[in-house]
Order: structure tokens, then sequence, then C-alpha cells
């Protein structure tokens, strides 16, 4: 398993968060949504972000063990800025920089460049990203959904009421 517990756990808050923040938008704003629409976006979208959030657990790319670069060779920096406070505008610096320049020898190498090539699309996609894709397929879904099934109606009963 790849990734943090905080990670893990927005993944499935946003995977279920994301339908469920769609279906309440879908019955306050979509007028014409029924039971049947909102039921079927949401069961779907929950489906489809728990899909992309087990499979990029299990199938996608592994975080990248970033090189440790070296500090042997490295100087301080002393960078020291005096200010007078009276004045807003009128202020005197002193900066006092070392002779070294900020250029220094990289250890990176050109072979440690992440590729983006590996597995399914979907599995690399950030878990921030759950929630919003929940909340507009559910969303999208709901209302396609309640426009086919529109012409299914209740049955009306008609009650008589003694006053």
């Amino acid at each position: 398993m790849s990734g943090s517990i905080v990670q893990l756990a927005l993944s499935v808050f946003g995977a279920c968060g994301g339908p469920l923040a769609g279906l309440f938008y879908l019955g306050g704003m979509v007028p014409k949504a029924n039971w049947i629409g909102a039921f079927s976006g949401s069961l779907t979208a929950i489906v489809f972000n728990m899909w992309i959030a087990v499979g990029s657990q299990i199938y996608g790319a592994k975080p990248v063990k970033l090189i440790q670069n070296r500090t042997s060779g490295c100087f301080l920096n002393n960078f020291t800025v005096t200010t007078n406070e009276p004045s807003m505008f009128n202020h005197n610096a002193s900066i006092n920089t070392t002779p070294y320049g900020v250029f220094g020898p990289s250890s990176m190498s050109v072979n440690s460049q992440v590729s983006s090539d590996e597995g399914f699309f979907l599995y690399n996609l950030s878990y921030t990203w759950y929630g919003f894709i929940g909340f507009f397929l559910t969303l999208i879904l709901g209302v396609i959904v309640s426009l086919f099934t529109g012409m299914y109606k209740t049955r009306q009963e008609k009650r008589n009421f003694l006053l």
C-alpha cells in the first residue's frame, strides 16, 4: 500500500463525499430530478470513485523516492536587512552575502525523472480529485437518468378528506 493513512482516509472521504454532495445539489437545484436519477447517479459515482481509489492503491504509480542532496561544500549565507521604522518608503538595507555563487554542483541525475506512462491514467490521478469527479458524475448522470425516466409518474391517489 502506498501513501499515508491521511491520504487513504481522504481518498475514501472524497470517493463517498463527492457523490453525496452531488446528490444534495441534484435534489435542491434540479426541479426535474427524481429518485431514480438520484439513486442511479449517486450509486454509479460511488462505485466509479471506489474503483479508482482501490485501483490507485493497488496498481497506481508508487511514490518517487527523492534523492537526498549532499550538504558538504554548502556555505551559510549571511543575509541581513536593517530598516528604519519612522518612514514607510525610506529604508536602509545592508545585505551581506558570501562570495560564493548560488549555482553549485547538482546531485540530481537525469535518470530520476518521473514517468507518467505507467498503468491506467485514472490510477495515477490525485486523490484530491475524487470528490470533484464524484460530484459531477452524480449530477450529470442524475439529470440524464431523471430526464429519461421523467415519464415514470407515481400513482397519485385521490383522498377524500372528511371535514
